[in-house]
């Protein structure tokens, strides 16, 4: 590269120690989570995310979000995974819908894959 009066421009020395490595993106594909809170219809709802992971993160919130409700005064709320699978069990419904590119479709996923990335989400937040 040169100057405006031709003379060169100094090129900046940098070693492979300085330089990061671009982290390759993770796909992004797509995710709606279907609700049914209760049997009247108009409990039905979705939430949109943009994986699937911070839908498990969403599903795992709806069921904290019950926790505080139920408990106000308490801030340091615990619970069991066998206590959120009795509360995804208890819902009237629980799905996602995850877009797959190859396919330029969505897939239906069924309660059971959210309750296993659930299970796997909460297993590495504890380490």
């Amino acid at each position: 590269m040169l100057r405006q009066d031709n003379t060169p421009v100094p090129q900046k020395i940098s070693s492979a120690l300085s330089k990061s490595k671009p982290q390759p993106k993770q796909p992004v594909y797509h995710t709606i989570l279907l609700v049914q809170i209760t049997q009247a219809k108009n409990t039905r709802t979705f939430l949109d995310y943009d994986t699937p992971e911070k839908a498990i993160v969403g599903a795992i919130t709806l069921y904290e979000d019950k926790l505080r409700e139920f408990n106000p005064l308490q801030t340091n709320i615990k619970y069991t995974v066998e206590d959120l699978f009795e509360f995804f069990d208890g819902l009237t419904e629980l799905a996602c819908l995850v877009f797959d590119p190859k396919l330029e479709a969505y897939q239906p996923k069924p309660p059971e894959f959210i309750k296993q990335r659930a299970l796997v989400y909460l297993q590495q937040k504890s380490k």
